[in-house]
């Protein structure tokens, strides 16, 4: 029926029993009713819509920033084919989630795409925030990236609104394409 996905890290694409799997509510709708109003549905029910309201407009964002990465995603599949934007084109596209074997912490990222030539990956962050994005993000994208064992990478950064002036700079440096809401 579509409501449900199973989500495993790209670089266990090719494992159908990998224990790194993860189920999310992919359709809209349901995952709007059940992120916001069965959660509140006594509220609703008696008459408190503006509590509701506003905690909605709080967790938007959050919200939104999962449909953002999933517009990434897109993108960078529309784009598969663009040699300027995408060098080599890559076989799989997803999530990946994994940890970091010298922090010990649990590390994902928004976008990864690999190649079939097991020489080219692909790693993007996306930020729905209403400020530009700074070159801290850019840094983590490059230090997370590294957990994956690819000899080509290629960076991608999705911002809501901007990037800021030392984020270009860095992006200019490790050949990062830089992509708004706007572009999309």
């Amino acid at each position: 029926m579509g409501i449900i996905t199973k989500i495993v890290p790209v670089t266990e694409a090719n494992n159908p029993r990998t224990k790194h799997t993860l189920y999310e509510i992919s359709d809209g709708m349901f995952r709007f009713w059940y992120t916001f109003v069965g959660p509140n549905i006594s509220l609703i029910e008696r008459d408190a819509g503006q509590a509701v309201l506003a905690q909605v407009e709080q967790q938007l964002p959050k919200y939104l920033g999962k449909e953002f990465e999933k517009l990434a995603q897109n993108y960078m599949w529309t784009h598969v084919l663009d040699k300027d934007f995408i060098p080599v084109p890559f076989q799989y596209l997803g999530y990946w989630w994994g940890t970091d074997p010298k922090t010990k912490r649990k590390e994902e990222l928004d976008v990864v795409g690999l190649a079939a030539d097991k020489i080219n990956a692909y790693f993007g962050e996306c930020k729905w925030h209403n400020e530009p994005i700074s070159s801290s993000v850019l840094e983590t994208l490059i230090n997370r990236s590294n957990l994956i064992n690819y000899s080509q990478k290629h960076y991608y950064l999705f911002s809501k609104v901007d990037f800021t002036d030392s984020c270009r700079e860095l992006a200019e440096k490790v050949n990062c394409k830089l992509v708004t809401f706007a572009e999309m």
